[in-house]
């Protein structure tokens, strides 16, 4: 029945609207989760490069504190063995000092340990000595200490830039995943696009001379790079006119022009019936008769329903159907098939 055609046609309609909107709505999660993606890879470059400059800065007073390690490890060394030298010198002259006190005392018996420190240090005493010791540990007790833990900091960090570079890696090859599923998806759109353009302005050279006697109309796609991104606008060109843009017709001539696209689209993906709803109204009674011979060319093709007042499309209908009171508050239905009489 044509209750249940409808409904099926309306059903068909519904779950192609669907289709569309999930496929605009899986289109803009992809976009949201490439903006999403680039955020959190642009955040990731911004800190690996935070961390390289760290790294860098770790490596840079690693590379100085080891080469300041390595001067005051030879100074250290060179300070030591300053150090173990004048102790040997100065065990064998403290060891010459009491030999010679002790042959001195017992032969002579005279302290002379003023005069063994004359002969046998050459005018060096034991002040001067042991200020020069003194001086030798206070430089070695004054080498500065060394950062132990700037290794475990340098490994740390390198393990976290390691993770990072995975987290980027990661995030890229989603990105170009997310980039080329649209790359798709535009191809897609631009193909289907310009096919239903292509379609939609052959069934415009069909179907808008029969409303205006001729002439002819087309959608015409804005000069843009990509056909996504223009706009489009409905050229018309009348009997004995020049081409003109749609805002330029009276009303009228708007009127039968937009039927026309109307009937254009509908017949890309044409359904068991059309339903009019008062879209006669501000046509005058020329334009009345091109629209009822339009009626009758696309009734060819499925079942037209009109709503009208217009006495005019109603004589061009095969059957009429009205509601009429002949009681007062009792509405009754009446029908009348024009095709049988």
């Amino acid at each position: 029945s044509l209750a249940r055609e409808g409904a099926e046609v309306e059903q068909t309609s519904e779950g192609l609207r669907a289709a569309v909107a999930e496929a605009a709505e899986s289109l803009a999660a992809a976009k949201r989760r490439l903006a999403s993606q680039e955020e959190e890879l642009e955040r990731c470059r911004a800190e690996c490069g935070e961390l390289e400059e760290r790294l860098r800065g770790v490596r840079r007073s690693l590379d100085a504190m080891r080469a300041e390690m390595g001067e005051k490890e030879t100074a250290r060394r060179r300070l030591e063995s300053r150090l173990h030298s004048v102790k040997l010198e100065l065990a064998k002259v403290t060891e010459q000092k009491r030999s010679i006190q002790s042959i001195c005392f017992d032969d002579f018996r005279e302290d002379i340990a003023v005069r063994c420190e004359e002969w046998l240090i050459e005018g060096m005493d034991g002040e001067a000595i042991s200020s020069e010791l003194a001086g030798i540990k206070e430089e070695i007790e004054g080498l500065l200490p060394v950062n132990l833990t700037a290794f475990e900091e340098y490994e740390a960090l390198e393990k976290r830039l390691a993770y990072l570079e995975e987290q980027r890696q990661d995030l890229e090859g989603s990105i170009a995943d997310l980039r080329s599923a649209i790359r798709r998806i535009n191809a897609t759109c631009r193909e289907k696009l310009s096919d239903a353009l292509e379609k939609v302005n052959a069934n415009l050279a069909e179907v808008f001379p029969l409303l205006f006697n001729g002439g002819t109309a087309r959608l015409v796609v804005q000069e843009e790079e990509d056909i996504l991104e223009a706009g489009v606008e409905y050229m018309v060109q009348l009997p004995g006119k020049r081409l003109q843009h749609l805002g330029l017709l009276s009303g009228g001539e708007k009127a039968l022009a937009a039927l026309a696209l109307i009937f254009a689209f509908f017949f890309l993906r044409s359904s068991p019936f059309c339903l009019l709803d008062e879209v006669d109204a501000p046509l005058d009674d020329a334009n009345t008769v091109r629209f009822t011979r339009l009626l009758k060319t696309i009734a060819q093709r499925c079942q037209v329903i009109l709503i009208t007042h217009n006495q005019r499309v109603m004589e061009a209908a095969d059957t009429l159907f009205g509601v009429t009171m002949e009681e007062s508050g009792v509405s009754k239905l009446v029908s009348v098939d024009l095709v049988e009489g």
